[in-house]
């Protein structure tokens, strides 16, 4: 209904190839601003956690419960999902080496990760074998059809990004 991205100013210009265009992050305040609008949002926790840790889509839809180390304060990212041309998705390995990483747990991530496991003990239908920490609100393994509104708030923030 209202659109969390006005205001802030493009980060790409729309019309131009990638590596073409001048990309920025969100300065502290758009964060903030756009948290805000998204508070109540099935996808909150979502992208809460994807603006915390730097993962990729692919990568927090890849997570699996037992990635995340509590012990040790760290998850392990060692898998992605990546979207074929038939639409179909598959759950293999980052596109290269760097790509498998340890991202440090901070007390903000745990909350974040908490208030998921919460909301997930109430999805009805969800794939309890898979143990994905995020899933679409239809309790299945997330993505790019099923998160409309994260797809929609980042195609405002990148025009063309989609």
């Amino acid at each position: 209904m209202k659109n969390p991205a006005e205001g802030i100013k493009a980060l790409k210009e729309v019309n131009a190839k990638a590596a073409e265009t001048y990309h920025r992050a969100l300065t502290e305040q758009e964060q903030k601003d756009f948290m805000q609008e998204m508070a109540g949002d099935y996808y909150y926790e979502f992208v809460a956690f994807l603006l915390c840790t730097g993962m990729r889509f692919g990568e927090a839809a890849a997570l699996t419960w037992s990635d995340i180390y509590y012990k040790q304060n760290v998850i392990h990212v060692t898998k992605t999902v990546t979207f074929n041309e038939d639409n179909t998705r598959t759950t293999g390995t980052p596109k290269s080496e760097s790509g498998k990483r340890d991202i440090p747990l901070n007390d903000t991530i745990k909350g974040i990760l908490a208030k998921q496991r919460k909301k997930q003990s109430i999805v009805i239908s969800i794939d309890k074998e898979e143990n994905r920490a995020f899933v679409s609100v239809y309790g299945k393994m997330a993505d790019n059809c099923t998160v409309k509104g994260v797809v929609i708030l980042v195609d405002m923030f990148w025009p063309g990004s989609m």
